[in-house]
């Protein structure tokens, strides 16, 4: 077996090192691989890259601007020392003010944008329609596993990680656990997001991840720690399930 756990975007991980007498040639032609990654279920933002979204359009993934033959009004709610706080716009487009007024909202707060739009090609010319969704910015700072990448790696292999083999997954499959970092830095919400071929390498995983130790949190610039969700995976990483596991690295944002 060969394996190598992989950096990505947003990304926890470090190279476990392991001894030749595990690889065999006969094996399928592909990297076992494990990679620790954020996971996020919800439509994010990165404030780094905020400047580059010109429109909230943009953001909802599931939306199309293309559908839109006029925007009505676009509503935004921000919160701020936690009372909320109304903006609204004639149309999707980012003005400087509302970008200024989001990227200074509570850090973590959820931030509602809703639309009252006329689409194109409707039947009814004058049928107002409505959507919309809440995002979030994701913190300036990931939770991390304590002492870093190295820490990581001893941890990993002490846990017996380094000895699952490729025909304890499938092929084009992975194993993973999901789990939360609590804004206080404790594992929570374990458990098994995609089985191996085996219940003692899921076993070995979930324990790998119930037993770790306090994480440092995630959090923002101004101090405020939030919870984060994480998946611990091995196997092929370049097969479709990745993207059932919500990884950030692949993820739309």
């Amino acid at each position: 077996m060969k394996t190598v756990l992989h950096t990505g975007i947003k990304v926890i991980a470090c190279i476990l090192i392991l001894s030749a007498y595990a690889y065999s040639q006969d094996e399928s032609d592909y990297d076992l691989t494990i990679q620790m990654n954020t996971s996020v279920s919800s439509i994010t933002v990165d404030a780094t890259e905020f400047d580059d979204i010109k429109r909230f359009t943009d953001i909802d993934r599931h939306f199309k601007s293309e559908w839109v033959q006029e925007f009505l009004s676009i509503e935004v709610i921000i919160f701020r020392s936690g009372h909320p706080h109304m903006w609204n716009a004639k149309d999707d487009n980012i003005t400087d003010d509302l970008r200024q007024a989001i990227l200074n909202a509570d850090s973590g707060s959820p931030i509602k944008v809703s639309y009252e739009y006329i689409a194109k090609n409707a039947l009814d010319k004058n049928s107002v329609h409505t959507d919309g969704y809440t995002f979030t910015m994701l913190p300036d700072n990931d939770a991390s596993f304590p002492g870093g990448d190295h820490n990581m790696n001893e941890y990993l292999v002490d846990a017996g990680l380094n000895k699952i083999e490729k025909k304890d997954i499938d092929t084009y499959n992975l194993a993973a656990v999901k789990f939360t970092v609590t804004e206080s830095g404790h594992i929570e919400d374990a458990y098994i997001a995609s089985k191996s071929k085996k219940a003692e390498v899921d076993k070995l995983l979930l324990n790998a991840v119930c037993n770790m130790p306090l994480w440092v949190p995630a959090s923002y610039n101004d101090g405020v720690t939030v919870s984060q969700e994480y998946v611990l995976s091995i196997g092929d990483h370049g097969s479709c399930t990745v993207n059932v596991l919500n990884i950030h690295k692949y993820a739309l944002k």
